[in-house]
C-alpha cells in the first residue's frame, strides 16, 4: 500500500484503515435509523452483522468523538454505542471517550 506525500510527511494515529461494507442495504437502512433516528437499540443486531465482515479486528476500538451539540441533538454517540457491541462481538477490548 503506498502513502501520500501528507501521510509521509506527517503519519496519521493509525496504522490502517478498511472499509468493512459498501453503504448499501442492509447497512443502509440500519445505520440511518440508528444514527438519524435514535434506534440505539439496534446497535447490538449492526455489531453483530458488522463483525461477520471484519476477519483480523484491531484489538482496542475506539469510538470516533463527536460534535457537543450533535451528541446533544441526537441523544446519544452511535460511535461510541457501536464501538461498545462491536468490541464485545470481536472479543477486543473498548475504550470509551472520557
Amino acid at each position: 500500500m503506498e502513502s501520500c506525500g501528507r501521510c509521509l510527511k506527517s503519519p496519521p494515529l493509525w496504522n490502517s484503515l478498511s472499509c468493512v461494507s459498501s453503504y448499501t442495504f442492509p447497512y443502509d437502512k440500519l445505520l440511518h435509523r440508528f444514527k438519524y433516528q435514535g434506534h440505539y437499540w439496534l446497535a447490538p443486531s449492526l455489531a453483530k452483522l458488522l463483525a461477520t465482515e471484519i476477519d483480523q479486528p484491531a484489538p482496542v476500538l475506539l469510538p470516533v468523538p463527536m460534535q457537543w451539540q450533535r451528541h446533544w441533538r441526537r441523544g446519544f454517540n452511535h460511535s461510541n454505542v457501536l464501538a461498545h457491541h462491536l468490541a464485545r462481538q470481536l472479543q477486543v477490548q473498548y475504550e470509551p471517550m472520557s
